[in-house]
């Protein structure tokens, strides 16, 4: 990416036209975060030649035929368009090479974010009823969907095979609190205002392979690209935006 604060925004500036229109549009935010992941596939590509030739060409054979971008494919010259079809995996690779070395500190960091649970959740801010349930769960052996039958004010979940750090913060926060994270039906556990019983029927803790550290890269190219995108974003503001607001 050009480097230096005037650049990037003379570069940003020539490249996604007029700024002033695509923020009353409402389309600034997704447009610069795109800039940037081509700024860097494109970084990627010209380092990485022989990528371009073999996998990139292959991406090409796999992608350029799918139903979804037909419009595209009609609209955009045959460079643009091939060039668009790579962006996401070069960006990856690009991204891949700046992180790669971290991916240990990642994994530390992310806690159990990517741990996998299969669970049934039922949720409610009446404690007594929740006790109620608990004891029908566990001594009359009801199903959690037949105790959602017996209150209107009860909120069911299910999870299965999901990432913990994709489930309701409620819902998390009440997960966390397990002394144990063997097959067992919790007790109503209090979280704020709301009482959780959780059936947990698997934890599967995460590991680190291939996948993970994937989606660490993917995760930690997202928040960059975050940061990146709002200094550009406040620098467009300041050369254009407060621009004419002066006149």
């Amino acid at each position: 990416m050009a480097s230096g604060s005037k650049s990037r925004v003379n570069k940003v500036l020539t490249d996604i036209g007029n700024p002033k229109l695509l923020g009353i549009s409402g389309y600034l935010e997704n447009v610069v975060k795109y800039w940037i992941r081509l700024e860097i596939a494109n970084e990627y590509i010209d380092a990485n030649p022989s990528w371009m030739s073999k996998d990139g060409q292959y991406i090409i054979e796999q992608e350029k035929n799918t139903k979804s971008l037909a419009k595209l494919r009609e609209t955009l010259p045959k460079e643009l368009f091939e060039k668009k079809l790579v962006v996401g995996s070069a960006a990856q690779l690009w991204a891949m090479g700046k992180w790669k070395h971290q991916i240990e500190r990642l994994f530390l960091a992310s806690g159990n974010f990517y741990d996998c649970v299969d669970m049934e959740t039922l949720m409610c801010s009446n404690a007594q009823l929740m006790t109620e349930i608990y004891y029908r769960l566990t001594d009359d052996n009801i199903t959690f969907r037949k105790a959602l039958e017996t209150s209107p004010d009860l909120e069911y979940y299910s999870f299965v095979k999901r990432e913990v750090g994709t489930v309701s913060n409620v819902i998390s926060s009440a997960l966390s609190r397990l002394k144990s994270r063997d097959q067992q039906i919790t007790k109503p556990i209090n979280v704020g205002e709301q009482y959780v019983i959780i059936n947990l029927i698997s934890y599967n803790s995460a590991s680190l392979g291939e996948e993970l550290t994937n989606k660490l890269v993917n995760r930690q190219l997202e928040s960059w690209v975050d940061l990146i995108s709002a200094n550009i974003i406040k620098m467009l503001a300041r050369e254009s935006f407060e621009k004419t607001s002066s006149h």
